[in-house]
């Protein structure tokens, strides 16, 4: 058993033990006296690359290190680095080390599992929320009591122009910094996608996690504020991996719920805007060619999802004056779901879901790269290494063979 850095240990003949497996720990025995044969059971990690979990353990592990002896810190790293192969990468071998600190440790184990439960959950809650949202702002986009139409220009706008213009901060603040400079209103961008970030519900919905999965997040705080420009990427990628998941569920919902309504409802759809020309025809030409321009990344392969020029003219309606509709008027008004749907699919979904990679492969990078220039696991890497080495050099030589 690991305790305070050493092996304890009931039996009388430890000495005996110990001498002839691990002799290159005796000038450590006068700072930890206790040292025991250990079997160390070397656990492959769970998953190759750091997660923000192990960030925040590895920063509670070293920060634990300042107040251990250095005896015990090194009699606890040679352990597990004479099970360590040198082939492993420095990401590999440094997430062994934490996997047998955890497996060693039940308070090490609990800051891990406590981050990753608050991770996993506040992923899931504001993704949840997006999707209540989605589905909500549909069910009242799409309203439809038989005395009016659906408003298809409402819809767009919804759905895929406010989401598009709201993916322009995030393009913004994905950019290289040395990109914008060279972008004007970039900052104001920037300035927007904080403020309107969905993100940003993870400081609130962390309240609620227990006190546990709290104290985790103030370990990783605090090192943010010790080392800002280290941990600040971090952060900046996981709020927005947050905002898309969120902006993914939205649009998810949103196209499942209008799908819904199709098949399990009537709608009739129409479109009506103030902005006219005054001339009934030239306005329909208009959104003819608008929506023929849209409809472009379809339109050979799916022409029933473009709205005709007969459909268009037919769907026009005004609020002040809108005539009961008939059976075959509102089932031919209903061809505009298709061209709707299409539009929602490839303008809506399609960019969040790459907008989502997009996130999460940066997110792992920022991961990563915090997670290896974390204070303090540099002396770490090198006691694994010399571990390595001292117990190969330790190893008797093969006699030689005279011929």
């Amino acid at each position: 058993m690991l305790r305070d850095g050493c092996i304890l240990t009931d039996h009388p003949d430890d000495d005996e033990k110990i001498s002839p497996r691990h002799p290159h720990l005796f000038p450590l025995l006068a700072k930890c006296p206790n040292i025991l044969e250990y079997e160390l059971e070397m656990p492959s990690p769970s998953h190759s690359h750091p997660t923000i979990a192990d960030v925040v353990t590895l920063s509670a592990v070293l920060d634990r290190e300042e107040q251990e002896t250095r005896g015990s810190v090194q009699v606890r790293d040679r352990l597990i680095g004479e099970h360590l192969s040198l082939s492993l990468t420095r990401t590999e071998t440094a997430l062994r080390w934490l996997n047998s600190v955890c497996n060693e440790d039940a308070r090490v184990r609990s800051i891990r599992d406590n981050a990753e439960n608050a991770t996993h959950w506040t992923g899931g809650i504001i993704a949840a929320i997006g999707l209540l949202f989605g589905w909500t702002a549909a069910l009242g986009v799409f309203y439809f009591d038989g005395s009016g139409r659906v408003n298809a220009i409402g819809v767009l706008a919804i759905f895929v122009l406010l989401p598009g213009l709201l993916l322009l901060p995030f393009i913004a603040v994905a950019l290289p910094s040395r990109f914008l400079s060279w972008l004007p209103g970039a900052n104001a961008a920037i300035a927007l996608a904080r403020g309107l970030s969905p993100g940003r519900l993870s400081t609130l919905i962390m309240r609620f996690f227990p006190a546990e999965a709290r104290e985790a997040w103030k370990q990783l705080s605090g090192r943010v504020g010790a080392h800002r420009r280290l941990f600040l990427n971090l952060q900046k990628w996981a709020l927005l991996r947050w905002s898309q998941s969120f902006a993914l569920g939205f649009q998810v919902a949103a196209l499942t719920s209008t799908l819904y309504l199709v098949v399990f409802t009537d709608l009739a759809f129409g479109w009506s805007t103030t902005l006219t020309s005054g001339h009934p025809d030239e306005d329909a030409q208009n959104i003819h060619v608008i929506a023929s321009a849209i409809a472009f990344p379809w339109a050979s392969a799916l022409p029933e999802a473009v709205p005709s020029l007969e459909l268009i003219t037919e769907s026009r309606y005004f609020r002040a004056a809108t005539d009961p509709l008939t059976h075959e008027q509102a089932s031919r008004l209903g061809g505009w779901w298709t061209f709707i749907a299409m539009t929602m699919l490839v303008y809506g979904l399609s960019p969040r879901i790459i907008s989502f990679l997009v996130a999460g492969n940066r997110l792992n990078a920022a991961t990563r790269h915090a997670f290896l220039s974390t204070p303090g696991l540099s002396s770490v890497l090198n006691r694994l290494r010399q571990a390595h080495v001292q117990t190969a050099s330790d190893e008797p030589e093969a006699p030689r063979i005279s011929e």
